[in-house]
């Protein structure tokens, strides 16, 4: 008994002078203690060591004297959330240490241990809050639905337009995707690329930025249509004017109708015509003018996208190079009247054109005159129903003054005489011009030599003197002959018929001549569809030929996979 009561007033001792190792000891040593002298030393110790900053020692003496307040403090600042984890499981529901360990454990990102701990402590808002501040949307979206939070719309608005006001739009949209509000992430995309095209920025990076919105529109549509389907099985009769007002609804979602409804039906203009931009230098780089030209006349459809001068510069480039001069004079002339240009510019194309139709014309002019000296240089014998009255005729004889026999036929309305010549004969080698009107006898016709040279010389004259005179006229009228009297293009190939009117149309139409039905390019080589069987993508919903897809494995477009 004494030793008992000796080693209560050492305990007694200990602790006023605030030995708590000694407390400890005497505690372990046997003496009477309750938990409550138990887990005072313990906290104490834990003290002792917090205040020195050793908190991985102070939390094993909070965690024996179950002092949870600071065993978190020091779980946090020694960073073991796996502890911390653990605590945060141990405790009782709505515990007031819920909350500070689930903002520890938002504030390092842990969202899942974040959102177990508010759910604990019956905090769902705060807990959305933070899943959408960490970029948990799928998280945060799932959380709301399952406690049907009415505000879900509202607390979305208020943290995209957050987002956007930092400057983080590209969150703004990631968080509208995962909450399924696929037609506001189309919206702020849209904006974005709307501002890239204005600047100077890469085509390609302009194209899948519009892509990009439009796969966001196709997802809102697919949505939409499932939602329908959702409501016709929930439903069992739907009547006519519901069917209508469910079509209304896809066109004035969201804010601003008109803008949506543009947005649905035009979404893929954009992404298009920097497609058949791009597609049309390629091919024109590929050594391949005439389906450049294709993909270039495609673009007339998208003046709003391009520039008209891009538009139609590439026009003059691909049709001049293929040969459509028809078609280059007509871009000329469209890059001349627009408003949008300079004057100087004006003048440079009204330059570029007479340079480029002058050459055109004088090259032409210069294979039409080689082309009837090389006829006259390589005259043959012609066959007997060429002779006529009237006609001049290059015979090969060896002799000045040859007398030919021949014969004489006659019909209602002329006399023809057809020479007698010994083809054969190795004497025949030069040119002569056969007159028939010098006759010998009543059977006989005499041939009058004329020197080749003589005759070469005074065509090359002839020829020479008509080019340069050719030339002079276009070099004075040529301004006028661009504006009004455009040249032909090469006849283009003629690709099918049309499947309105069955009228033939050629391999550069856009719309059919005839019945004016306008028929889908195709994206992969920019040729018109006119046929019924076609590929479709599965993500763009675009068309392509089969011939041409079927050595692609990707969509030329939108690249997603052929086979969906």
């Amino acid at each position: 008994m004494l030793k008992i009561f000796q080693m209560d007033l050492a305990y007694q001792l200990r602790r006023k002078l605030g030995d708590w190792f000694r407390v400890v000891q005497i505690l372990q040593s046997g003496a009477t203690a309750s938990d409550a002298m138990q887990n005072e030393a313990w906290n104490e110790l834990g003290d002792f060591y917090y205040d020195r900053q050793q908190w991985a020692t102070a939390a094993k003496y909070y965690e024996q004297s179950g002092n949870n307040s600071q065993l978190f403090h020091c779980y946090a600042l020694t960073e073991d959330y796996v502890a911390l984890e653990k605590l945060s499981q141990s405790l009782q529901e709505n515990d007031p240490l819920l909350r500070p360990i689930a903002d520890t454990f938002a504030s390092v990102g842990l969202s899942e241990q974040a959102v177990d701990a508010y759910k604990r402590c019956n905090r769902i808002q705060e807990a959305v809050q933070m899943c959408i501040e960490l970029s948990q949307w799928d998280m945060g979206i799932e959380l709301a639905r399952h406690y049907n939070l009415s505000d879900l719309k509202a607390l979305l608005t208020r943290q995209a337009k957050t987002l956007l006001n930092q400057n983080k739009p590209f969150d703004a949209i990631e968080l509208y995707k995962k909450s399924g509000n696929y037609l506001e992430a189309a919206k702020i995309l849209y904006g974005i690329a709307e501002n890239h095209s204005k600047e100077n920025r890469p085509l390609i990076m302009k194209k899948k930025m519009y892509i990009l919105c439009g796969l966001l529109i196709e997802q809102y549509r697919t949505a939409m249509k499932q939602t329908s389907r959702k409501e016709k099985k929930s439903t069992t009769a739907i009547s006519a004017s519901d069917a209508l007002q469910g079509l209304l609804t896809e066109e004035t979602t969201g804010s601003g109708g008109v803008s949506d409804t543009q947005l649905l039906d035009n979404v893929w203009r954009p992404a298009e015509g920097y497609h058949f931009y791009i597609l049309a230098q390629r091919q024109f780089k590929a050594n391949n003018p005439e389906g450049a030209l294709r993909s270039a006349l495609t673009l007339t459809e998208y003046e709003d996208i391009l520039p008209i001068q891009t538009i139609y510069n590439l026009i003059a480039l691909c049709a001049t190079s293929c040969g459509a001069f028809n078609t280059a004079s007509k871009a000329f002339l469209k890059l001349e009247d627009d408003p949008s240009i300079s004057e100087e510019d004006r003048k440079e194309y009204q330059k570029l054109a007479f340079q480029i139709f002058l050459s055109f014309f004088c090259m032409f002019i210069f294979q039409l005159t080689f082309y009837t000296m090389k006829q006259v240089t390589n005259q043959q014998l012609l066959d007997v129903h060429h002779l006529d009255k009237n006609s001049l005729v290059l015979w090969k004889k060896s002799q000045y003054n040859h007398v030919f026999n021949c014969n004489s036929y006659k019909n209602n309305q002329e006399e023809y005489f057809i020479p007698i010549i010994e083809t054969s004969s190795s004497k025949i080698d030069k040119l002569y011009c056969f007159d028939k009107y010098k006759r010998s006898s009543k059977n006989e016709i005499i041939i009058q030599e004329s020197s080749i040279k003589d005759y070469f010389k005074s065509s090359l004259c002839a020829c020479l003197s008509c080019f340069w005179m050719c030339t002079g006229i276009i070099c004075l009228i040529q301004s006028i002959k661009i504006r009004y009297s455009q040249p032909k293009d090469k006849r283009p190939t003629l690709s099918g018929q049309c499947p309105q009117c069955s009228n033939r149309i050629n391999d550069w139409c856009l719309n059919c001549p005839s019945c004016d039905w306008r028929f889908p390019p195709c994206i992969a080589s920019g040729k018109p569809i006119i046929e019924y069987a076609f590929w479709i993508c599965p993500a763009c919903k675009h068309r392509g030929l089969e011939s041409e897809m079927a050595r692609l494995d990707i969509c030329p477009f939108c690249h997603s996979s052929v086979n969906g």
